[in-house]
């Protein structure tokens, strides 16, 4: 710690020591008041035999030393000047240390990885605010993402009409009436979302509501939308009463119900197109795969032993680089002996065959793969999502496992004997994920969804 930190903590310390300054009593009853009606159902509930939940004494607030506001205001002069120092000086944190993080950000954005160049440079622009260098960088960074982030000069994989049929048809039946949509936010419910207001006050599955949030007002302001939508955050299945399908969702089952959006992006799209800089002649001959133990909680998964991601791990762990990063949340001491331990994006992208497995619902690193220079080796998809994988296809799009995953061992020597064709099925992966990386574009389609949206709900 910086030593003149510490002489001013000491000094503010010893003159304003106790519990700090309390309202007025003019000021305390207002704020008191607002917590009358549910102190007096808890009462109610819990302390009848009480006349009042608390007694308050409103006297004791106008019995206090007036603050000296000549030192308050010394103080926050002070604090004003010493700030605009380093903030690294402040907490005592050495140059060398600032300029790593900076350099660490020039690295990548030399790579192409411009959104991991940004949040490195925004740590650096704080401890070292002052910094020239550090504070155009972030400026250029901010630039260039808010650039649309591609844009083909040629026709996209599927058009936006077709794209836009596939998220908002399957599963849609007009001739049923779906049941009332509840108002308040429950994970895997559907429920009516109202820019975010219906959020306040959860506590659990916060980050769940806040990260599905986010892109959901992303969505409605884009189509300039101010009225209420049914949606359903989080992995499951719409359920079985709501036979016509109209509410929004991240994913469903192929063929299933439900109106896709884009959301959760954070976790599924947290990458920019063109990030995997190595070749396909750099990359190793090996097969790899790394996740967390999920998908125990899906309908077809109500065991370990039926658990797709567990039968391929126990199957494959001594023979192929293929393991559990950690447990997870979902995880069981049983799967503690196939703990292979954490491998980052660009350790498994030095592979050529990535192994994908959906868990809870759709296989998180499909989207990583299919836009790196690395093949994707996984069963037929029976989830879809904004990537639309009931479009892929086997042996253009990714190498094909059966269901039950005991082929791996002739699928590898498919791959190394067809290694031209392999290299083609990862730019034909790269080609299927050029159109959703133009931002412009994915816009007009959230325009095209929600025309059809008002459409069929005002038909």
């Amino acid at each position: 710690m910086n030593s003149a930190r510490i002489a001013l903590v000491q000094i503010i310390s010893r003159l304003f020591s106790g519990s700090g300054q309390k309202p007025m009593a003019v000021q305390a009853y207002p704020i008191q008041a607002q917590f009358d009606e549910i102190n007096e159902k808890v009462r109610q509930r819990w302390f009848p035999e009480r006349e009042k939940l608390f007694e308050i004494s409103y006297e004791k607030f106008d019995q206090q030393e007036t603050v000296n506001w000549d030192v308050v205001n010394f103080f926050e002069s002070y604090v004003d000047e010493y700030v605009k120092l380093d903030r690294a000086k402040l907490a005592g944190i050495p140059p060398v240390f600032i300029d790593s993080i900076r350099d660490h950000a020039l690295h990548f954005e030399a790579s192409g990885d411009v959104g991991k160049a940004l949040r490195l440079m925004r740590v650096a622009n704080f401890l070292r605010p002052n910094g020239s260098l550090i504070r155009s960088k972030v400026k250029k960074y901010e630039r260039d993402l808010l650039k649309p982030s591609y844009k083909a000069d040629r026709p996209y994989y599927l058009s936006n009409e077709k794209r836009v049929s596939l998220y908002f048809d399957f599963g849609v039946n007009l001739s049923e009436r779906d049941p009332e949509v509840g108002l308040g936010f429950v994970a895997d419910r559907p429920f009516v979302f109202d820019g975010g207001n219906s959020l306040l006050g959860i506590d659990e599955e916060r980050q769940l509501a806040v990260n599905y949030s986010e892109d959901l007002c992303d969505f409605l302001e884009s189509v300039g939308c101010n009225d209420f939508l049914p949606v359903q955050f989080g992995d499951k299945e719409l359920p079985e009463k709501f036979r016509r399908g109209l509410v929004f969702k991240k994913a469903r089952r192929i063929n299933g119900k439900g109106v896709l959006l884009n959301m959760n992006k954070k976790r599924h799209w947290g990458f920019s197109f063109g990030f995997d800089r190595m070749s396909w002649k750099e990359k190793n001959n090996e097969v790899v795969w790394r996740g967390v133990p999920t998908g125990i909680k899906s309908e077809f998964s109500c065991n370990w032993g039926n658990n797709l991601r567990f039968r391929f791990v126990k199957a494959y762990f001594d023979r192929y680089d293929v393991g559990f990063s950690k447990l997870g949340a979902q995880g069981d001491s049983i799967l503690e002996p196939y703990v292979k331990g954490f491998l980052d994006r660009n350790g498994q992208l030095k592979s050529k065959f990535i192994v994908s497995l959906e868990g809870n619902d759709v296989a998180t690193n499909l989207k990583w793969i299919l836009a790196s220079s690395s093949v994707p080796v996984m069963p037929i998809p029976t989830k879809e999502s904004w990537l639309l994988e009931s479009q892929l296809i086997p042996y253009v799009h990714y190498v094909p496992l059966n269901d039950s995953l005991d082929n791996l061992d002739e699928v590898y020597e498919w791959c190394l004997n067809n290694d031209s064709h392999c290299r083609q099925i990862a730019e034909n992966g790269k080609r299927y994920m050029e159109m959703f990386f133009d931002e412009e574009n994915e816009r007009e389609i959230y325009r095209m969804i929600f025309q059809r949206y008002k459409k069929t709900v005002s038909g």
